[in-house]
């Protein structure tokens, strides 16, 4: 009411101001992987603005994430890029509608390498992870080694399944058979927790196993996301004790480690259709399973053997020299103390500088005395040694 008494109406007005908000960047690349020189089609066609059209937006691109635009604002959302070279990049899109309004996101993507191996001229793709150069393939070198089933078209497909002793020597020169360190050395890098990295169980932490997987092929609930190219796929593998068969194709993947344990054991890595882990665990040579390369030199690996010999004053031994570890051996032999693991600094024999199969006697030994002999094989910079044996030299008998 007025200060006169009469009674009005109220006039309520409801204003709505609409702002224009910031379109949204999304982008797909096609290929997943590739190598350098692969032609790459990026997609930027999955952004979207709530005010414009997709055909209304404005596109450019940085390659590399150094902060300077390789292309200039353009309506067209698709783009093809080559890298001239392996590695992982950072790809840049940013996107602005009609009104000005701009939105960034960067993806990584990864530019796989390529090696040729000169034995047989197979290629393989390859992939930088913690630090170092993998196969991003399974080794298909036809020197021996089992395709499933007996079958070439899964050699194509998953590679060769080698015994441990195959496998120690066969990667390219230059190359050498995965190891345990080569193996936990990735596995800290995506995310292990460090203290499982030397448990020999189902280690699930970080799930690595998922990252490492592919994305297709597994026959489970665990398939791979193949964050980081590594592209792990079920090949399967050999018991030789059951007459060459083969089990687990699409649902197991195994791969050997040059790192001995005791005989008859060597280390493994295993994936399954049913974890998103890795499992660490020993395995007889008596399987065939997977192979992958790693680039560089590692340590020899040699075997010594058992006792074939002893008198009062000699002992004669065996050693297998499996592989120079990418390298090549200069100097094999037997060294021998009275202490404990004998290196090369004690007293040692030369038996030869190549991989193979030796025999050596020790001689100058003193009766009723205990002896530690181990082989060892040196390259140009590296010595690794076998198990150790222990032997004492019989009691003279006076005449």
């Amino acid at each position: 009411t007025d200060p006169s008494g009469n009674i009005g109406q109220s006039l309520e007005i409801l204003i709505t101001v609409k702002t224009n908000g910031k379109p949204t960047a999304h982008f797909v690349i096609d290929p997943v992987f590739g190598i350098s020189n692969t032609d790459f089609m990026v997609n930027s066609s999955t952004s979207f603005d709530h005010e414009d059209q997709v055909q209304d937006l404005q596109f450019r691109w940085d390659w590399t994430t150094d902060g300077e635009w390789d292309t200039q604002y353009s309506s067209v959302s698709e783009y093809t890029h080559t890298f001239t070279h392996s590695g992982t990049y950072n790809i840049t899109l940013e996107v602005t509608d009609s009104h000005g309004n701009t939105s960034k996101t960067t993806s990584p993507f990864i530019v796989k390498g390529l090696f040729k191996d000169p034995r047989d001229g197979n290629c393989y793709q390859t992939v930088l992870i913690g630090g170092k150069t993998w196969f991003a393939e399974n080794l298909n070198y036809a020197k021996n080694g089992w395709c499933y089933e007996e079958n070439e078209n899964y050699c194509d497909k998953y590679g060769r399944l080698y015994t441990w002793k195959e496998a120690i020597n066969n990667c390219p020169e230059g190359w050498h058979l995965s190891s345990d360190e080569d193996w936990m050395a990735m596995e800290r890098g995506l995310g292990m927790d460090e203290s499982l990295l030397h448990a020999f169980a189902t280690r699930e932490s970080g799930e690595v196993g998922k990252k490492l997987k592919t994305r297709n092929g597994w026959n489970g609930t665990k398939v791979g996301d193949d964050l980081y190219g590594f592209s792990v796929l079920p090949s399967g593998y050999i018991n030789h004790s059951t007459g060459i068969q083969s089990y687990g194709k699409e649902e197991f993947a195994g791969f050997w480690n040059s790192t001995k344990i005791e005989n008859p054991q060597m280390l493994t890595r295993s994936f399954s259709k049913d974890i998103d882990g890795i499992v660490r665990i020993e395995r007889n040579d008596n399987s065939a399973i997977s192979v992958r390369c790693v680039q560089g030199i590692s340590d020899p690996v040699v075997m010594t053997k058992e006792i074939s010999h002893k008198s009062y004053t000699t002992i004669t031994a065996g050693f297998e020299v499996l592989t120079g570890g990418g390298a090549k051996t200069i100097d094999v032999g037997l060294c021998w103390s009275t202490m404990k693991n004998p290196t090369i600094e004690d007293r040692r024999i030369n038996l030869g500088m190549d991989v193979g199969e030796y025999e050596g006697t020790i001689s100058g030994l003193v009766p009723n005395q205990t002896y530690y002999i181990r082989s060892y094989a040196r390259t140009s910079d590296r010595v690794a040694y076998g198990n150790q044996l222990t032997v004492s030299t019989p009691i003279a008998l006076r005449p």
